[in-house]
């Protein structure tokens, strides 16, 4: 009776602590209001230290000469079955991808559990600390869908300052990928049409301000 107490004494410790863990981690996501929170990361914890003590110990009464049993198979599907979490909390708005550190917490809260359910309390604590510090410290960094903006810009200015143009856009690693250039009614005066990409720290407004402050460039608009 003792020696069945204190192992799953011992069990209920392991799931504790992945409880434990996988509070730590949701708390985060719980005050960033993210889709899955506190309750979610917990439940995830648990249950995958619970597989993982299914996978080491619930199978000792049937292995024999004749019986041969892998136990990382169960830990394995873990593993996998977690994308259907994942791929349900990723979605786009605003060319912005949400919800990718919340799946990458889920499938490292997967590990912390499996890690407790294994008895490798040290490392899935350390895991733990670490994953709530780049959650923490690294909030403000966002994963954008597209790196770049395409917008275009009207020009009227001299033909012979075109260069110019390309030049300072060029400077300010501004990619030209479309551009079209007319001749006006007035000598030596040409409306172009430019098919600009700007990086991210750019804006339309910052490109048609770049234009104006070209003296041979009369008027801009997008």
């Amino acid at each position: 009776m003792l020696a069945f107490l204190t192992i799953n004494g011992i069990y209920l410790l392991r799931i504790l602590i992945a409880a434990a863990c996988g509070a730590a981690i949701g708390e985060e996501r719980e005050n960033r209001e993210r889709t899955a929170g506190l309750r979610t990361h917990i439940i995830i914890a648990i249950a995958s230290c619970m597989m993982m003590i299914i996978s080491k110990y619930a199978f000792s009464d049937v292995i024999s000469d004749t019986v041969r049993l892998d136990p990382s198979r169960i830990a394995a599907g873990v593993v996998s079955s977690i994308g259907f979490l994942g791929t349900g909390i990723i979605f786009v708005q605003r060319k912005e991808v949400i919800g990718l550190t919340t799946a990458a917490g889920l499938w490292a809260t997967v590990g912390i559990g499996m890690g407790i359910g294994a008895g490798m309390y040290f490392i899935s604590i350390c895991v733990t600390a670490m994953v709530v510090v780049v959650q923490v410290r690294l909030r403000k960094r966002k994963v954008k869908l597209q790196p770049h903006e395409i917008t275009r810009i009207k020009l009227h200015l001299k033909d012979d300052d075109l260069k110019q143009v390309t030049d300072q856009l060029g400077e300010r690693k501004i990619e030209i990928v479309g551009m079209s250039a007319m001749r006006t009614e007035e000598p030596g005066v040409i409306d172009a049409v430019l098919s600009v990409l700007y990086p991210q720290d750019f804006s339309t407004e910052d490109v048609i301000e770049l234009m104006k402050a070209i003296p041979s460039v009369t008027s801009v608009e997008d």
